[in-house]
């Protein structure tokens, strides 16, 4: 059975956390023990039962950390958000309007949701008389709107704000022959690994050759991360590696003459079928509060994310080392030759999962848009 294992020291506010403590002693979460720690988050107000800033960072805590916790307690912590928090910070006095009448109730519809976001668009759009743009203030209030709805609503914020916020410009792609060199060293001495950036490619646009596998050479050239789909952008990692070649006595290895080593690295966006690098972003970078803040809610802006952190990766961790040597007998000197292919391939995939983690699973998480786009 699960249990809760939220960590006290995290929760700041005193009465949250006395709270929490009683109720985490069987390790779960139960409704009437969700109600106690929202009594706790609202009794000390001076100002009518308002939440302040640090108690509903510490409710979001524990409603995101907790595994036990049921829909309806947890949507009964965004519910008192919403009421107690959200509806009176609310800059924008149109919206701050619409929103307190769908409370007067104490319940927020989906149409009451869609009336108060459609008279801000609205609004802009008599302004402006073109497609609508909103303001700073409307940005950072659907955004404080979105933590205090449910899941649902919270999507429909979110495809709002990125079908309408001022997108700035993808980056741009500048191929370069060698970005950095990954100094490296084995039995055989110290060499140099050249990373390269390819330039973008789409279905109209023709990739830039990659070097096939060859075979006779020994020569192997790994792609990973998976290709891009309709309507979709990817960043992926190509390795050319090269395999050993040797001389050996009896068995004894004699002389090597090619040692097994990766020759070069290269990051490559790809483009899938009707996806631009100026499109609108689906998942993760891109869909964070700051990202939507300053417009950076492109595919290009979240794919060049995801080569900035693959760069950084390649930066900070060292290829493995081959471990074979002259004088091993052919058959430790073959399975160093295994185990170092191995490793080649696993410190690319723990690259390409990093870069996942970091890019594809922040903001709107891509495990959540497959399960539920927009």
């Amino acid at each position: 059975m699960a249990r809760d294992r939220i960590n006290l020291e995290s929760i700041r506010d005193a009465g949250i956390r006395r709270a929490l403590a009683a109720a985490q002693r069987d390790g779960r979460l139960k409704d009437a023990e969700v109600e106690t720690i929202i009594r706790a988050a609202l009794a000390d107000q001076a100002d009518g039962r308002r939440l302040d800033d640090q108690e509903v960072a510490d409710l979001l805590m524990i409603a995101k950390q907790s595994v036990t916790m049921s829909p309806r307690a947890r949507n009964r912590i965004r519910q008192t958000i919403l009421t107690e928090y959200t509806r009176h910070r609310i800059r924008d006095r149109e919206m701050g309007r619409a929103l307190r009448r769908a409370l007067a109730d104490g319940v927020l519809t989906r149409a009451e949701l869609e009336e108060v976001v459609q008279g801000a668009l609205d609004r802009e759009q008599n302004a402006q008389g073109r497609n609508v743009i909103l303001s700073p203030v409307e940005i950072n209030d659907l955004l404080l709107l979105s933590k205090s709805v449910s899941d649902e609503f919270r999507r429909y914020i979110l495809r709002v704000l990125l079908n309408h916020v001022p997108a700035q410009q993808p980056p741009v792609t500048k191929p370069t022959s060698k970005l950095l060199e990954m100094a490296c060293r084995d039995k055989g001495g110290e060499y140099k690994v050249p990373v390269v950036i390819l330039r973008d490619s789409t279905p109209t646009i023709s990739a830039d050759a990659l070097p096939e596998s060859d075979a006779e050479h020994d020569m192997t050239t790994v792609t990973y991360g998976s290709p891009a789909g309709k309507g979709e952008g990817a960043t992926r990692l190509v390795s050319q590696s090269g395999g050993a070649s040797y001389t050996h006595a009896g068995d004894r290895v004699l002389n090597v003459g090619r040692w097994p080593r990766v020759r070069r690295i290269m990051i490559r966006i790809e483009y899938g079928l009707g996806a631009r690098s100026d499109a609108k972003v689906g998942y993760g970078r891109g869909t964070t509060d700051d990202d939507i803040r300053f417009g950076r809610v492109t595919m290009g802006f979240h794919e060049d994310c995801h080569r900035q952190v693959l760069t950084h990766f390649l930066r900070s961790n060292r290829l493995p080392q081959f471990g074979g040597d002259v004088g091993q007998s052919v058959n430790v000197f073959k399975k160093h030759c295994e185990t170092y292919k191995e490793a080649v391939d696993k410190y690319f995939k723990r690259a390409d999962k990093e870069s996942g983690r970091l890019v594809d699973e922040v903001g709107y998480r891509r495990t959540e848009w497959l399960l539920h786009k927009f």
